[in-house]
């Protein structure tokens, strides 16, 4: 094995990429420049070093730093540069590898070797909350912001098409609005093979325990009880095969280390899931609805989870400018067992 040498500027460098990333805009060109420089510097620092011996399919161990870093949207030297507008012409690293992630290899062998052990009666547990647009979550903002929660959750306009999408694909029990609360969540998940998380996630990155997935909110402020704690899921066991948490509200900033969105992660794993896709941000509901739809349909052929995601990305890249940026498919991370799999043929009564 090969040992990289990082010096103490790495960190400002990942930063600075996951900054350029998301100011730049594909339409003005606005940050262009330096999304293309910072995607190529990392590439060239991570990646060049060890080209030749990767395989189409990549696991990264990820420590610190590292686990900011969207491989997928790393950009390649191949090639000549191409107008901004034609981001289908970038040569990200999506195009030569299919990237996943875990915690550790121990723990991956362990996900690996526990997967189809016990049989699971229902497949899919889709969950599309409702939060109240016009609420006023003042008041509550002495009291959540130990928690490191958000002052406002707003509205997500696609997330219960994102369920209904998912549905049409394979056969899954669906929660929407007022039905998708905490206790529900609690009793029915155990029973699914997957489940899937369409709402917001709040991520503390001081204190990971803190971090959180929202259900349902429709009162003036705040619901803690609605509110899903990252060491309540170190109590819950699940049977899932797949975690995502789909239009997920992680906040990149200067102090943004990753370990609220690593901990989401982990809390699902240690309650028993093989594999979780968190979102390093927050991606744009309406494109979330659309990856996702994409993301299914391959499942449903076969594909393991990670190139299912691969495939789901590169059609974005090749389908219009505007989906082709990577803040729009990039912030996906496919964590744990990336088996394929198994579905049951989707039941039709008359």
């Amino acid at each position: 094995f090969q040992i990289l040498d990082l010096d103490e500027h790495f960190k400002e460098q990942v930063l600075q990429f996951n900054r350029s990333l998301h100011a730049f805009n594909h339409e003005t060109q606005q940050n262009c420049e330096d999304f293309r420089v910072n995607a190529r510097t990392l590439h060239r620092q991570l990646i060049l070093p060890f080209a030749d011996q990767l395989k189409e399919r990549v696991i990264v161990v990820p420590d610190q730093e590292i686990a900011l870093i969207p491989f997928a949207c790393l950009l390649t030297d191949e090639g000549t540069d191409p107008d901004c507008r034609e981001l289908s012409e970038f040569p990200f690293l999506i195009r030569k590898h299919a990237f996943s992630y875990c915690h550790s290899a121990s723990l991956l062998r362990v996900l690996q070797s526990s997967a189809d052990e016990k049989v699971i009666p229902e497949q899919i547990l889709a969950i599309a909350p409702s939060f109240n647009q016009n609420a006023d979550y003042e008041a509550a903002l002495e009291v959540v912001s130990r928690y490191g929660a958000a002052d406002k959750l707003p509205p997500l306009y696609f997330n219960e098409k994102e369920v209904e999408q998912i549905g049409q694909v394979l056969e899954a029990k669906t929660l929407y609005g007022s039905k998708a609360t905490k206790l529900r969540f609690q009793k029915l998940a155990p029973n699914y093979k997957i489940l899937h998380m369409a709402t917001h996630g709040v991520v503390n990155d001081e204190n990971p325990k803190y971090s959180y997935l929202s259900f349902s909110q429709s009162g003036d402020s705040i619901e803690l009880e609605e509110l899903l704690f990252v060491n309540e899921l170190y109590s819950m066991r699940l049977n899932a095969e797949m975690v995502i948490l789909s239009a997920c509200e992680t906040a990149v900033g200067e102090g943004y280390r990753g370990e609220g969105v690593i901990s989401l992660a982990r809390g699902f794993l240690y309650a028993g899931a093989k594999s979780v896709i968190p979102t390093l941000w927050k991606i744009n509901d309406q494109r979330s609805t659309e990856l996702m739809a994409l993301f299914y349909r391959y499942l449903k052929k076969g594909m393991p989870k990670d190139i299912a995601m691969q495939t789901a990305q590169l059609n974005f890249i090749n389908s219009t400018a505007t989906k082709a940026n990577p803040a729009f498919w990039g912030t996906y991370i496919p964590i744990g067992n990336m088996e394929p799999l198994q579905f049951k043929k989707k039941s039709w009564f008359w």
